[in-house]
């Protein structure tokens, strides 16, 4: 009997202690609501030098140019002229407005290209951008990864 006594107060006591610090450790963090964002600005910032790690652009500097896409589907292709024989960095993209995405639903990918004659050449494939928590707005975030041939800067801006 005084066995199952123990055991029935030692149980009571690890209960309140666990809701104690599933309370405190609730009321500690910070939500950050999902957002609305609209990409209002992408730089590339950094990019290997052509040839380095893969054959691009021989000729002069890379002709570089963009598709983002929702979901999967894209819904922004920069103007393939825009930034001719890049050699130097940072080089931004004219971004259309309809670049607007739920926060931590959607999926945003970005594809670079490098413009030539014959056929467009992918030097960066389905760079997935996952936002940070946006808590102000405009939001700015560097986006890279191991085996990237660049590194990118993205400001977003809270629609709603």
């Amino acid at each position: 009997m005084l066995f199952n006594f123990v055991n029935k107060s030692l149980i009571m006591k690890s209960s309140v202690i666990i809701l104690l610090l599933v309370f405190v450790y609730s009321s500690c963090i910070k939500t950050i609501p999902n957002h609305t964002l609209k990409l209002k600005q992408i730089e590339l910032i950094k990019f290997v030098e052509p040839n380095e790690l893969l054959k691009w652009d021989t000729i002069d500097g890379p002709d570089i140019f963009i598709t983002i896409s929702i979901n999967n589907s894209i819904v922004f292709i920069s103007d393939k002229f825009e930034n001719p024989n890049v050699t130097s960095v940072p080089v931004s993209f004219k971004l259309d407005s309809n670049i607007i995405f739920e926060q931590g639903i959607d999926e945003i990918d970005l594809n670079a290209y490098d413009r030539d004659a014959n056929t467009d050449q992918l030097i960066e494939k389905n760079m997935t951008l996952v936002t940070g928590a946006v808590d102000k707005s405009p939001y700015t975030e560097m986006i890279s990864c191991n085996f990237c041939i660049a590194e990118w800067r993205m400001t977003y801006e809270i629609v709603k």
